[in-house]
């Protein structure tokens, strides 16, 4: 029973490592991804990027991050069709995912009970 807590708190913060040291860009990405009920396309992901980033953003940034997420074990990349890839998160991309938002969570509490100090 101890051990499963260990490797409990050890996946933990493995996941919230492994979100701190994705840059923005992919983060963007993964959580466009895990916006989504069903696998999305690429230009479903860009459209969601685009719309919350406000900008244009090219393939040539797209695909290659969403290519370095599915490398990385965050997203499975699959084949909508021949021409249309499509991504969705995995078991780990979610755990990902999920440490980022606790993180966020944590610095927005922190940042509340802060403002109340002064």
């Amino acid at each position: 029973m101890v051990s499963d807590t260990i490797s409990e708190a050890d996946e933990q913060r493995d996941a919230r490592r492994a979100w701190v040291r994705l840059n923005n860009t992919r983060r963007d990405l993964l959580a466009a991804v895990g916006a989504f009920d069903t696998a999305p396309s690429g230009q479903e992901v860009k459209g969601i990027v685009q719309s919350e980033s406000g900008k244009e953003w090219p393939a040539s940034r797209l695909y290659p991050n969403l290519d370095e997420l599915a490398d990385a074990g965050l997203l499975a990349k699959g084949h909508q069709n021949k021409r249309t890839n499509e991504y969705a998160l995995t078991t780990w991309g979610e755990r990902v995912l999920n440490a980022g938002a606790d993180r966020l969570d944590e610095v927005r509490t922190t940042a509340r009970h802060t403002e109340g100090e002064r």
